[in-house]
């Protein structure tokens, strides 16, 4: 279950480039920030109250940020055999994301706790560009899935992506 909350009066900047075109501009201009929480995954993050949001029986959650281009997110929580970011070896990426060879793991934080960011163009249709995201906590692997499709549009939500990431935080350990 989602629940969208205002942030006061703030503003989310996505507009991190000098030269950007009349078409980005609508994408990245600034605007009024919101959180989203979702209680069964137990995340919350920045988000726009007008994404479509559809909850599927997998236990994922898909999120259609713009239609045009195509891009999503799709959060998953589960219980897994993954107990650390050791455990996702190149193999076991390659698996779970089904990326093109090639593909690039980096280290990042999200939330305050250790996480890989895979950085990859779809094994299923070369024109989508994913940028996953994976932590564990307590013996649980989080999934931050971002999609766009087409990939050269990519750039263009590449703030946007890095303010959703950056805004994560877990429920049970926002402060009041």
């Amino acid at each position: 279950m989602f629940m969208t909350i205002p942030v006061f009066a703030a503003a989310v900047d996505v507009h991190h480039q000098e030269d950007i075109s009349q078409e980005q501009e609508k994408v990245t201009q600034e605007t009024t920030a919101y959180y989203c929480q979702h209680q069964e995954i137990g995340i919350e993050f920045l988000c726009d109250p007008d994404w479509i949001m559809e909850e599927h029986e997998n236990g994922a959650t898909f999120i259609l940020i713009s239609s045009e281009p195509e891009v999503s997110l799709t959060l998953i929580k589960e219980d897994s055999a993954v107990i650390t970011l050791k455990d996702l070896t190149t193999e076991v990426l390659q698996e779970m994301g089904q990326y093109q060879e090639g593909f690039v793991v980096e280290e990042v934080r999200i939330a305050g706790h250790n996480a890989l960011n895979v950085e990859a163009l779809s094994l299923a249709d070369d024109d989508i560009r994913l940028s996953d995201f994976y932590v564990t906590r307590d013996g649980v692997l989080y999934s931050l899935l971002f999609s766009v499709r087409s990939k050269e549009h990519f750039n263009e939500f590449v703030p946007v992506i890095f303010n959703i990431v950056n805004s994560v935080q877990f429920l049970d350990e926002v402060k009041p």
